[in-house]
């Protein structure tokens, strides 16, 4: 969970960085962080699910989990 707030940070970071190029402008400060969220997504491949019901007498849910976040970010501009 903590890896993916920090890629989200970093990806909202670039992204500013962009658009402030573009519109030919500095990033100053960081007035306001909020996390919008963290979510889990189960992707279990449908072939191999059924194969591991069949083999394992134990539950299993074969696949991997993805983590997903996000974050905005606001800064003070300044012109160049």
């Amino acid at each position: 969970m903590k890896q993916a707030l920090k890629q989200a940070v970093e990806e909202a970071r670039s992204k500013a960085q962009t658009m402030a190029e573009a519109l030919r402008v500095n990033l100053l400060e960081v007035l306001e962080v909020s996390e919008g969220g963290v979510s889990f997504v189960d992707r279990v491949e449908p072939v191999f699910a059924a194969r591991a019901a069949v083999a394992a007498e134990t539950p299993v849910s074969p696949g991997q989990i993805e983590v997903r976040a996000s974050v905005t970010i606001r800064y003070r501009i300044s012109s160049k």
